[in-house]
């Protein structure tokens, strides 16, 4: 009867160790429990579109949920962490690049990854979630833009 438990123990002791670096990740990273169930779909992916309008951009990450739907994330490199209009706008922008490219469903939450530099060595994350502009407002903004320049 003693062994069963002692048995379960080693295992888990064992587990953790070799789990180590990802937990270790995971816990630096701060990673959503959304997106540590997903799997990563996109990295610095190149992509182009003609329509609604075109468009040409890098996605950072595109993550892709158990239910097959997609989740962007852009990371920014700051002094503080913070998240400006123009990121949703630009990841904005990356739904529309990820949804005509792939022709799959992406989520309106989307989250921009903040890194902060405290030294050389240091460094803190977090993931901010926003919510992605519907498409009439993202195109509305884009033509806004191009008359202004």
């Amino acid at each position: 009867m003693v062994l069963v438990p002692l048995a379960i123990a080693y295992a888990d002791q064992y587990r953790r160790q070799s789990d180590e670096g990802a937990a270790k990740w995971f816990g630096d990273e701060n990673m959503p429990r959304k997106l540590r169930h997903c799997v990563l779909f996109m990295n610095e992916t190149a992509l182009e579109i003609s329509r609604p309008i075109g468009l040409r951009g890098r996605v950072d990450q595109v993550y892709k949920n158990p239910d097959g739907k997609l989740i962007i994330v852009d990371t920014k490199t700051r002094k503080k962490h913070q998240v400006f209009p123009d990121d949703v706008f630009q990841v904005s922008l990356y739904r529309l690049l990820v949804q005509y490219s792939q022709r799959k469903t992406v989520l309106d939450t989307a989250y921009i990854r903040t890194v902060v530099f405290l030294s050389n060595t240091r460094k803190t994350v977090k993931y901010h979630p926003i919510t992605l502009m519907p498409e009439q407002k993202i195109l509305q903004r884009y033509q806004q833009l191009r008359k202004s320049r």
